[in-house]
């Protein structure tokens, strides 16, 4: 049975946090900061494993496979849910947001006294729920953050020069017609 300890281990035969964990559930390299899930809410999930007791902790392995696939969390959505659980100003300056969520569920945590565990887990399970919900913010316009990732990419579109082969899209757009062509002096 997989058993969570505090803070981060150099192998799995050390012990292995929440973050840990994920990083073997998404067949990544071992770490606490796995890929799989976005930087706040990883640093949520490192600050609710450590600062949850022996028992809490152990209670949190269900959620490393809702971990799995946040990479799109909203951002601002999250920082604003853990300081308000805090009670402290997020807008003191420019801070870096893993470090403001992570300082915000450590005061959480520490004005939950005896519900600890139970302030922690319904934290977490909170900002998975964020992260799953398509939310409306002001700085991406009034789209969500999935909206705002699944945008064209791949560079200007619009009209091309007349020599342009084409004369549509640029070679890193999906609505591209046909492969690049191949010169001399682009290969190696």
């Amino acid at each position: 049975m997989t058993r969570l300890s505090r803070g981060r281990h150099p192998t799995p035969g050390h012990g292995q946090c929440l973050l840990e964990l994920v990083s073997t559930l998404a067949g990544e390299v071992w770490s606490d900061r796995p890929a799989a899930v976005h930087p706040v809410l990883a640093s949520i999930a490192r600050a609710v494993n450590d600062e949850c007791t022996d028992e809490g902790r152990q209670l949190l392995v269900p959620f490393a496979a809702e971990l799995l696939h946040t990479t799109r969390a909203p951002t601002v959505d999250l920082v604003l849910h853990c300081t308000t659980l805090a009670g402290i100003n997020p807008v003191r300056g420019k801070l870096f947001a893993p470090t403001v969520v992570a300082h915000a569920t450590r005061v959480a945590a520490l004005k939950a006294g005896d519900r600890r565990d139970e302030v922690l887990h319904r934290l977490l399970a909170d900002c998975l729920a964020l992260c799953r919900t398509p939310t409306t913010n002001w700085w991406t316009n009034g789209t969500s953050d999935d909206q705002t990732a699944s945008a064209p990419r791949g560079g200007r579109q619009g009209d091309r020069a007349p020599g342009h082969p084409d004369r549509g899209g640029t070679a890193g757009d999906p609505g591209r017609r046909r492969p690049a062509d191949r010169h001399d002096a682009h290969t190696g």
